[in-house]
């Protein structure tokens, strides 16, 4: 170690000298005993002595003080993220100008203390960016050892990452529900981060539960966009409000709508009341078909919008009211499906006379009970 060669650079001259004294002092004793010394080798005699005796005890001392205050105390460890991944250019500081490290690419740090610094305790300060600060006591057995830090990202709640709109539309396509929600997504983290497993579940007016999955987002005068993984993608500090679209589809729905682009494959212009454009075999297939897949009742219904950043849950809920008028007018459309309205993909919520598959609602917040 450094202070170790400083301790013998300055204590081995000190010590040869004291030797050298030691022999004089051996020597002029001999001399002494052969013939009757004189007061001048009496003197050289005591002075050897003393000085030597003086020059050994500085050498001894001095080692002894320079290298207990000199002998450095050596830090090292690893700091990771809760996910045992390590953190690299994380500073761990013990406070002062020689007290600091910064850990590499493997999250480990090496932190010397100075021996003026050496302690029977230690308080290590740990930050990072986009992670909270941590302050870690070591002591002097600890320190021994490797120390393991573990640092967490800042806790942020639902309404930091989303907030639903209080207006939402409701609607049916041949009796599949959809729902379209305006959300504000955010991201408040200091990274990159997903909203993943977006997923709308509602509870009916009797109390069913019924998922809804994200079917697409669209953003106002934008083109729909699909979605066949329901996630969404932040950048840091990035807001975005969209449309989402919440809609169950299966091999059923597919199966009609193949049959209707069969009879129709298409419009070249809106269709009239009264007009004919789908047989009237096939409209009635199709108002059975929506019997069986309307879901829409009057009542209390139930909201929760739920996704996950990280693993870690989170959700937002609602409530929201469908009276009878609302299901009669959404219901009134099978009416009209002889001429494509409710049918044709172009034409599937157009509205005309007394019919209208969809219908904007109020959310309420909170929801008028939990959802379980």
């Amino acid at each position: 170690m450094k202070e170790f060669e400083i301790a013998t650079k300055i204590t081995t001259p000190l010590m040869l000298a004291a030797l050298v004294l030691v022999v004089l002092f051996g020597l002029f004793k001999g001399i002494a005993a052969v013939k009757q010394p004189g007061a001048t080798l009496k003197t050289l005699i005591r002075w050897a002595f003393i000085l030597a005796l003086v020059l050994g005890v500085l050498a001894n001392v001095s080692y002894l003080v320079i290298a207990s205050f000199g002998r450095e105390v050596r830090l090292s460890g690893t700091v990771r993220n809760e996910k045992n991944q390590p953190i690299a250019f994380a500073i761990v500081d013990l406070g002062g100008k020689k007290g600091r490290a910064i850990t590499d690419d493997y999250g480990g740090f090496d932190l010397s203390v100075p021996g003026s610094r050496t302690a029977n305790n230690y308080q290590l300060t740990v930050t990072a960016s986009d992670f909270l600060s941590k302050i870690v006591p070591v002591t002097a057995a600890q320190a021994k050892e490797q120390i393991e830090v573990t640092l967490s990202y800042p806790s942020f709640s639902a309404d930091d990452f989303a907030k639903v709109e209080p207006t939402a539309s409701i609607r049916h396509y041949l009796g599949n529900p959809q729902v379209v929600l305006m959300v504000n997504f955010s991201n408040p983290e200091a990274r990159k981060v997903t909203l993943e497993n977006i997923l709308l579940t509602l509870i009916s007016p009797s109390g069913k539960t019924i998922p809804v999955v994200l079917e697409g987002i669209f953003m106002t005068n934008m083109p729909w966009t699909p979605m066949s993984i329901p996630m969404i993608q932040l950048e840091k500090g990035q807001l975005w409000t969209l449309n989402c679209s919440f809609c169950n589809q299966d091999q059923g729905m597919a199966a009609v709508l193949v049959k209707a682009q069969k009879e129709v494959p298409y419009l070249s212009e809106v269709p009239q009341l009264g007009a004919t454009v789908y047989s009237q075999k096939l409209a009635e297939e199709l108002r059975s078909f929506m019997k069986t897949r309307m879901i829409w009742t009057a009542g209390q219904w139930r909201g929760r919008l739920s996704w996950s950043v990280e693993g870690k849950p989170f959700e937002q809920t609602f409530g929201f009211v469908l009276s009878n008028d609302d299901i009669s007018r959404m219901s009134a459309i099978t009416k009209y499906y002889e001429a494509g309205h409710g049918v044709y993909p172009d034409l599937r919520f157009s509205v005309i006379a007394d019919a209208d598959p969809s219908t904007v609602i109020s959310l309420q917040k909170p929801p008028p009970t939990e959802i379980k």
